[in-house]
């Protein structure tokens, strides 16, 4: 699970925070394509009742889809050194500078009532801030982050403090 938080990528550290749920949105869009299966399949045999078994896949799928592309895409990549530059990007589609290095605190957020770690500006810490962890609300998980990520992610911000 570990491999799944963060890689590194030459002497950058790639924070992919979101990318443990790509499993679950695989499953939906299975189910999707199988009712997407049955409403073809009703149409071509029937001509009839296959209008369900489609709103149910497009209703699955679609939202999904774009879940897996807008979410599970995310990663923060933090460079070596004092003075880099922390990049967020969604996949090959978005990319854009959040913060130096220097500039850079992390800090522990809440999203609807789930707990995760993010990167913000120290002089803003309550202000945007990017994610860096999963939702931490399962304790496995949570114990996990912070005892293999967690330590790897901070001496690559080289932040002690805090």
């Amino acid at each position: 699970m570990k491999d799944q938080m963060m890689h590194w990528m030459g002497s950058d550290l790639v924070l992919t925070p979101n990318r443990i749920y790509r499993k679950i949105g695989n499953r939906i869009l299975i189910v999707a394509l199988l009712f997407l299966i049955l409403g073809l399949f009703l149409f071509i045999r029937l001509h009839d009742f296959w209008q369900m078994p489609l709103a149910i896949a497009f209703c699955l799928g679609l939202p999904t889809f774009i879940h897996k592309i807008a979410v599970v895409q995310q990663k923060v990549i933090i460079p070596p050194g004092k003075d880099g530059q922390i990049v967020f990007c969604i996949g090959n589609l978005y990319q854009c500078n959040v913060v130096r290095k220097n500039e850079a605190v992390i800090v522990r957020n809440t999203l609807n009532g789930r707990a995760f770690y993010a990167v913000a500006d120290q002089q803003n810490r309550y202000g945007k801030s990017y994610q860096i962890s999963p939702f931490l609300n399962r304790r496995k998980r949570a114990v996990q982050f912070e005892e293999e990520v967690f330590p790897v992610i901070r001496k690559q911000l080289e932040i002690w403090h805090s």
